[in-house]
């Protein structure tokens, strides 16, 4: 899961990089493990996992302390092809974006 939006480059990187080879993107430990982590020791272990209730798949996490500029979505595409995502509408098991946010991985 990788956020929809960011406004600035983190710590002069490229915010899509993974620079330190830990399998996790630069942007990932910024948007979910925040500003405070050393993207040299984040684990794909500590970014939110997919999990399943009611019938649905959905990620559910807490924007960390001192994040701003990120815009957290879900999109979804039957054919999986470039072109072809949609945005996921909020529904009452996915309430628009606040703090907790929780996204569905299906419509």
């Amino acid at each position: 899961m990788v956020p929809v939006k960011k406004e600035s480059v983190v710590d002069g990187e490229n915010s899509f990089s993974h620079s330190y080879q830990t399998g996790v993107l630069n942007i990932q430990v910024f948007a979910y493990l925040g500003p405070y982590q050393d993207p040299s020791t984040a684990s794909p272990a500590q970014l939110p996992q997919l999990q399943m209730g009611g019938g649905n798949l959905f990620y559910s996490f807490t924007e960390p302390f001192g994040v701003s500029g990120i815009t957290y979505g879900a999109q979804w595409s039957a054919t999986m092809l470039p072109n072809d995502w949609q945005p996921v509408p909020p529904t009452p098991a996915t309430p628009p974006p606040r703090r907790p946010a929780t996204f569905s991985a299906c419509p």
